[in-house]
């Protein structure tokens, strides 16, 4: 990532650089309608797909793109982001998720191929945590821990790609070891043969030490204050956020889910 683009999430954390309240709507003045009046491009991958997209949604939800379009870089003067190293998959999925809230490719996925349902999410959770997408990430996890509470094998052959790709304050990270140290799933009972990260054992190994009870799964009531992010953008769970009653359908003419901020 060049040094230029660094500096988008810093900026947008910051709350500084120069910001053109006309085109970025704010969380205090968003209305449904505010959050589709201009579009902006997104060119992915090494092919560079183009997404057509509305930007007041786009910076909605992402720190990264907020700061990238809301100044005098490059994108915001030509209003076309390029993301020539992510997946076009994963952006097409993210880009689902913005319009509908929903991961439709997890029902889609589930009855051919867990182990893809796992590839994807963790995929979709990087991507989101790159581009500071603080809601898809709560969603992702929330997935995983559906698939993962259901009784799905536990996604063994992708801690390493977690660990290499995230912090290790991540949430994901925390909520993976959790649910080892305190779950149904033992490590030494998978029956897979894989190089485990040395911090996710050792971390796991603290857990077990320090827990005197074990929880079959991670409950429902205490799953967002352990595992959740929040921004002055998207508060906490408990805190009741508006419904945007307005639809896309209501601007295209075809129906469609309301989109929850």
């Amino acid at each position: 990532m060049s040094s230029e683009r660094s500096r988008f999430i810093k900026e947008a954390a910051r709350g500084r650089g120069k910001s053109n309240p006309e085109r970025i709507t704010r969380k205090s003045k968003a209305s449904p309608e505010s959050l589709f009046q201009t579009i902006i491009y997104v060119t992915v991958g090494q092919s560079s797909k183009r997404y057509g997209i509305h930007m007041e949604l786009l910076c909605h939800y992402s720190a990264y793109f907020r700061a990238a379009l809301d100044g005098n870089f490059r994108e915001a003067i030509d209003g076309v982001v390029d993301l020539p190293e992510d997946s076009e998959e994963t952006f097409a999925n993210f880009n689902e998720w913005l319009y509908t809230q929903k991961l439709a490719f997890v029902e889609q996925l589930n009855q051919d191929d867990e182990n893809e349902v796992y590839n994807q999410l963790f995929e979709l959770y990087v991507f989101a945590d790159k581009r500071g997408i603080t809601k898809l990430k709560n969603d992702t996890l929330d997935a995983l821990n559906r698939e993962i509470d259901a009784g799905n094998e536990y996604p063994i052959e992708q801690l390493r790609y977690v660990w290499n790709n995230t912090m290790q304050s991540s949430p994901i990270r925390t909520y993976l070891e959790h649910t080892i140290a305190h779950g149904s799933q033992s490590v030494g009972a998978m029956g897979k043969r894989v190089e485990f990260p040395k911090s996710f054992l050792w971390d796991v190994a603290n857990m077990l030490m320090a827990s005197g009870q074990s929880l079959r799964s991670v409950r429902r009531h205490t799953h967002c204050e352990k595992f959740h992010e929040h921004d002055e953008f998207h508060p906490g769970c408990r805190k009741k956020r508006p419904l945007l009653r307005l639809t896309i359908g209501r601007l295209t003419g075809n129906s469609t889910s309301p989109i929850s901020v």
